[in-house]
């Protein structure tokens, strides 16, 4: 589906790394990104080049990445893949994004894709991997967490499928301006994915000498190691917001 929104693609001109590669990263992409990029930074200056981060929607990234206006992706799973045959994945997994169901359904516990089908969900825009395992569903996809969660609070739908880091605090900082979410909780989780840096194929070179110094970076303590698969549930709203 994504793949009909990227413009025709554009055949990069460069053959050797840009000296101030430009990666994609989010804007409403808060889970990973300091780990994430304090990591890529660095391994990009070891190798004497200075990266530069920029955030858009998740929809423009996916296209700049296309047309080779960036030259890498900060993270993604190995479902980008899918879209994005220009993008090489840097093999050293610098992450992992934790996939759950968020809901009030007080009986309710989810641990795969198939038993959302029955519920109206809200997910983020630009998921491919939720989008691929919600084909079929009743499924609307919105722009940022905010518009889930308030679509959730005000019951238009029934589930919300979202990467547990990026929504936790979310739903705190909410709760602390008002909004009740009442009941809101976690109903677990549906899958628990690796996360890669990937590089236009124009900037094939960088693709060993960068996971080299990913390597070397993590053994040197520069970066955490990849966490576990976590089962640990959204906190409970305090009595004293119901």
């Amino acid at each position: 589906m994504l793949a009909l929104l990227i413009p025709g693609r554009v055949e990069a001109q460069r053959s050797s790394p840009a000296p101030s590669p430009i990666i994609c990263a989010e804007a409403d992409e808060a889970a990973l990104i300091d780990s994430v990029w304090r990591i890529e930074k660095l391994a990009y200056n070891r190798l004497g080049l200075q990266p530069r981060l920029v955030t858009y929607p998740s929809r423009r990234c996916i296209s700049d990445a296309a047309n080779g206006l960036v030259q890498g992706l900060l993270y993604r799973t190995t479902s980008i893949e899918a879209i994005l045959p220009e993008m090489l994945r840097v093999p050293t997994p610098l992450g992992r994004v934790n996939l759950v169901a968020i809901g009030r359904q007080s009986d309710l516990i989810v641990d795969g894709w198939e038993q959302l089908r029955p519920w109206r969900i809200a997910a983020l825009r630009g998921r491919t991997r939720i989008e691929q395992m919600t084909a079929g569903m009743q499924v609307v996809f919105v722009a940022n967490t905010e518009q889930m969660l308030r679509m959730l609070d005000a019951d238009r739908v029934d589930v919300l499928v979202a990467e547990r880091s990026r929504t936790l605090p979310r739903i705190e900082e909410l709760r602390a301006q008002g909004l009740e979410l009442r009941g809101v909780r976690e109903l677990g989780l549906i899958d628990s994915l690796p996360v890669y840096h990937y590089l236009h194929k124009s900037q094939a070179a960088l693709l060993n000498p960068l996971d080299q110094q990913f390597r070397a970076l993590i053994r040197e303590g520069f970066a955490d190691k990849v966490p576990a698969p976590s089962r640990q549930g959204l906190p409970e709203q305090d009595p004293a917001r119901r």
